[in-house]
């Protein structure tokens, strides 16, 4: 982490920055017991369904997600639509990130 902190104060590329930034997010999440936590409590989640949760957690939008997973934002939607199948939020007012937010 620290070797990531110098790395965004010496580079002048905005976007670069922002990737650094998102990397260090990441990171900060690869430790974190969330993921963890929810691959034990939903074992029928993918890898990928897990990442995208945390990312929705962290705040972050289907674009950010997508840019950051190097996929399509399609790809994040069928997998947020997975998501709320499986902790049945289809056809309720409960938003997925809410949902989510409670399970920590």
């Amino acid at each position: 982490m620290p070797c990531l902190q110098r790395a965004k104060e010496k580079i002048k590329d905005k976007a670069a920055v922002d990737h650094l930034r998102l990397l260090e997010e990441s990171l900060g999440s690869v430790f974190a017991p969330y993921p963890h936590s929810l691959a034990v409590e939903f074992p029928r989640l993918t890898s990928t369904e897990i990442d995208v949760a945390n990312f929705i957690v962290q705040g972050k939008r289907t674009k950010e997600i997508a840019d950051v997973l190097n996929v399509t934002p399609k790809a994040i939607e069928v997998h947020r639509n997975n998501l709320r199948r499986k902790f049945g939020l289809t056809n309720q007012k409960t938003g997925l990130r809410t949902h989510l937010l409670a399970l920590r």
